[in-house]
């Protein structure tokens, strides 16, 4: 039994035009955002932004030791961020730092972030 059945009275071919346009335009734009959906998808990819809201920037090396990852599978992921410019960096001397970058999506992403993860976000130090 399936509710995937369409039946329609009658088309609109105008209706459809415009929607294939749209779907023609927002091509790129939606690509860009599945791409950063995608990065913002995964649990550790995650976890770093959420440590970027809570601390302005951090090494990966911080990041390493705080999520109990190797520095190479952290730096491989803060790449990913980066690549869908996430995550800035800034280097000092030897030492890279990275912080959330300042988009619309970030912003968002902070938000949602502060209401969905438990308040306890102050940092015990």
């Amino acid at each position: 039994m399936s509710d995937t059945k369409c039946i329609r009275k009658f088309v609109e071919p105008a209706k459809i035009r415009a929607l294939r346009n749209l779907v023609r335009t927002g091509a790129e734009p939606i690509e860009t955002l599945a791409g950063t959906l995608q990065a913002t998808g995964n649990e550790t990819r995650l976890m770093i932004l959420w440590l970027l809201t809570i601390e302005s920037e951090l090494c990966p090396c911080d990041l390493a030791d705080a999520l109990g990852l190797s520095v190479p599978a952290v730096s491989q992921q803060l790449q990913k961020l980066r690549a869908q410019r996430l995550v800035t960096r800034r280097r000092d001397g030897v030492t890279i730092y990275y912080a959330l970058a300042d988009t619309p999506f970030t912003a968002v992403l902070r938000q949602l972030l502060d209401t969905q993860v438990p308040a306890l976000l102050t940092v015990q130090r």
